[in-house]
Formats: structure tokens, C-alpha cells, sequence
């Protein structure tokens, strides 16, 4: 019986804040229980949100994380109340990241099928949310929107789904929702990347079905 196996290589000393946060990320990816400081329970049972997780958190005031970003495109940072013992973890469901069309709210055009789960631990407060679109093209900053599911059951086109505009542009096809607010992002909400402009702004659409053929002439 073989398991997956993965080594960590830090070039420093790693603090308890960063040792909670890596525990998490190994037993939401490898399906590992831990039984203590288990911070994240987005990878069991509703979905098995358990990809590309990070987080961040506060032990002390000179041991936290306050910007983090997983291998996905998603990080979050500048917690605007973050306080000992208080963190926010997030991952995806791993998802590909191509739009669909279905299930968006009004206004939305097209949103990724790929989501992520949140588990919030006290109240961090406001943060930054910022996006890592470089694979995507084109992208108008204007057109982007932050959809939050707040009842967790992954449906975005419900009358309780929260849509954030605003986003603006970073350098490196990065993009930024500044600030999104404490209850917009909490404990057990969902949440992805929609679109306004599905032509201007596409979210590479899912080819559902292709014709090719030859126009034989006689």
C-alpha cells in the first residue's frame, strides 16, 4: 500500500501560524484527519473542496500570516481584524477553469465552474481578494464580478447570492477586489468569478460540441 507523498522546503524557520495553515493544506489534500488544530472542514462533506488550499492567521502579533496564495490563482491578504487565534482557509473544488453559462445571477453573464470553499475562524475582518487571470484573455477589469454564495449549496443564481463589482487592474494580469467585505466573505460561503461582458470579457466558454466537414464540390 503506497500513499502520495509530498516535501515542504522552507529556507527559514517556519511559525506556528504557518505550521497550522500547512497541516491543514496536507490533510485537506491528501484526505488526512488530524486530530487537532483542524481549521478547515471545506474537504468533508459537501463537495470535497480540498484543492490548491491556503489560508490566513493569527497566533500573536508577531506570528501571522496576512498573505497567502496557494498554487490556484486566488490570494487573499490585508485583513483589516485579524486577531489571535482567528484566521480565514480557503480551496477549490477543482473545478477546470473555463465559464459556463448556467446558474448566474442577474446581470452576470457567465461565471467559472470552478469554486471555492471558505471557513472562517472568529472575524478577520475586511480583506483583498485578487484573482491571477494571466491565463485568461482578454480581460476587462470593468467587467468582473465577485459572486459569493452565502448559503453554500453552490447556486449563484438565487436572490441571496452576493455580486461584487470593482475590481481593478494589477500589474501581471492580476486583479483585485479591494476591501470585499467581512460579511461577504465568512465561514461556510462559496464563491467564484462571473463575468458581465461575456464578449468583451469572455472567461473562456466551454465547447460543448464541435462539426467539422469537407465541402466536396463535383
Amino acid at each position: 500500500l503506497f500513499r502520495s507523498a509530498e516535501m515542504i522546503v522552507y529556507n527559514r524557520a517556519v511559525g506556528l501560524t504557518e505550521r497550522y495553515l500547512i497541516v491543514n493544506y496536507l490533510s485537506a489534500k491528501y484526505n488526512l484527519a488530524l486530530s487537532a488544530n483542524d481549521f478547515y472542514t471545506g474537504d468533508t462533506g459537501g463537495g470535497n473542496f480540498d484543492f490548491d488550499m491556503a489560508g490566513i492567521g493569527r497566533i500573536s502579533a508577531t506570528d501571522l500570516v496576512t498573505d497567502a496564495k496557494g498554487s490556484g490563482i486566488i490570494r487573499i491578504s490585508n485583513p483589516s481584524n485579524l486577531d489571535n487565534n482567528e484566521g480565514l482557509l480557503w480551496a477549490s473544488n477543482s473545478q477546470p477553469l473555463i465559464a459556463s453559462t448556467a446558474d448566474v445571477p442577474t446581470g452576470v453573464q457567465a461565471r467559472f465552474q470552478r469554486v471555492w470553499s471558505v471557513n472562517e475562524v472568529g472575524d478577520v475582518g475586511t480583506v483583498d481578494v485578487t484573482f491571477d487571470l494571466s491565463s485568461q484573455s482578454p480581460v476587462t477589469a470593468s467587467d468582473l464580478r465577485l459572486l459569493i454564495d452565502p448559503e453554500g449549496n453552490g447556486i449563484f443564481n438565487e436572490g441571496s447570492t452576493i455580486i461584487i463589482s470593482g475590481a481593478t487592474a494589477l500589474s501581471c494580469s492580476n486583479y483585485l477586489f479591494p476591501a470585499v467585505p467581512a460579511a461577504s466573505i465568512a465561514n461556510n460561503y462559496r464563491f467564484t468569478l462571473g463575468t458581465a461582458n461575456k464578449i468583451q470579457t469572455p472567461l473562456p466558454i466551454e465547447l460543448l460540441s464541435f462539426y467539422g466537414g469537407i465541402d466536396r464540390k463535383s
